[in-house]
């Protein structure tokens, strides 16, 4: 009962992060990336801190596993910056969409380490992710407007840093001598390190002084929830993960939660939409959520066959 409840809170806390987020860059035109998540991840930072000291949560500070982990933090603030410039600018269904396309290239590469079989069905909802994407990206009513051509180029930048994200946590995460959550915390605070020169040399600093919402009392709970709400997801996900059974949950949790967000996005937020469009977006999330359960499957078949494989050698030896 417990993990049903998490993974409810999950999809609750991912739909609100996201739709927060959306309406301060969007509806607010508060487009100055650099100062927004310099904003989140420090009170990310804050958040931790502050579940540590009263033992929610345990932090050590392991000084040698930073520079193992510093690439990590890197592609970490590369896609959050990029991923702040396409959320401002596209509708959120294409986001979403394009955005599940962050977990193949990891995936694949675990493949050929691993050397992990793999079904059809996975394959095919695969394929079908990279397809829809695209189809996503061809259909879209807005496609030609500059800010989706922008959106879509930053949305590029971020699937590529943050399947380089994903691709080395997935590679050399097991040898940095960090918990998940002090993995987390090393990226908020090297964000917050990096971001803040940043917001100067990229000029966000000057350039917010133009900003017409600065006394609007909407723009300082937007930011201010953006912030909670954005650690207390990650927070949420990396209890998730730890569940029985974890793979498979945290798979459809998140898959579950995508759709909440689109379902909510096109209610909240007024855009016209083709059917075209409505059937590629449709496209996406159904692959996706194939994609998690085949991925799973496909996991457990192979640990099965490596455990029934031992068995047998021991049995053999004796």
């Amino acid at each position: 009962m417990a993990k049903w409840m998490l993974t409810g809170i999950y999809c609750v806390l991912f739909v609100a992060t996201n739709i927060t987020n959306k309406y301060v860059l969007s509806v607010l035109h508060f487009t100055y990336p650099t100062l927004f998540q310099e904003w989140q991840t420090l009170v990310g930072v804050i958040v931790l801190f502050g579940a540590a000291n009263r033992g929610y949560i345990k932090l050590t500070y392991d000084r040698s596993a930073l520079l193992p982990w510093l690439p990590a933090m890197m592609f970490f603030v590369l896609s959050i910056y990029a991923g702040s410039k396409a959320l401002s600018k596209l509708v959120v269904p294409a986001f979403v969409i394009l955005q599940n396309i962050v977990e193949f290239p990891a995936y694949i590469i675990g493949i050929f380490l691993n050397n992990q079989p793999t079904s059809l069905p996975n394959k095919v909802s695969l394929v079908a992710g990279v397809i829809a994407a695209l189809l996503t990206w061809i259909t879209d009513p807005q496609r030609d407007e500059k800010d989706s051509v922008d959106g879509y180029f930053w949305m590029l930048i971020y699937i590529l840093s943050a399947s380089s994200f994903a691709s080395y946590s997935s590679v050399r995460g097991s040898a940095v001598n960090l918990s998940e959550v002090e993995k987390l915390l090393y990226c908020y605070f090297f964000s917050v390190v990096a971001l803040s020169p940043a917001s100067v040399i990229l000029g966000d600093i000057l350039a917010s002084r133009d900003f017409p919402h600065w006394y609007l009392h909407q723009f300082y709970v937007g930011c201010i929830l953006s912030g909670v709400l954005g650690a207390a997801l990650n927070l949420t996900g990396i209890c998730v993960s730890r569940c029985p059974e974890s793979s498979l949950l945290s798979g459809l949790t998140i898959a579950n939660a995508k759709t909440m967000l689109i379902l909510s996005s096109v209610v909240i937020f007024e855009r016209t939409f083709t059917g075209d469009f409505a059937l590629s977006v449709f496209l996406g999330i159904s692959a996706y959520s194939v994609f998690t359960v085949t991925k799973t499957t496909s996991s457990t078949i192979a640990t099965d066959e490596l455990g029934v494989k031992h068995e047998a050698e021991r049995l053999e030896n004796t």
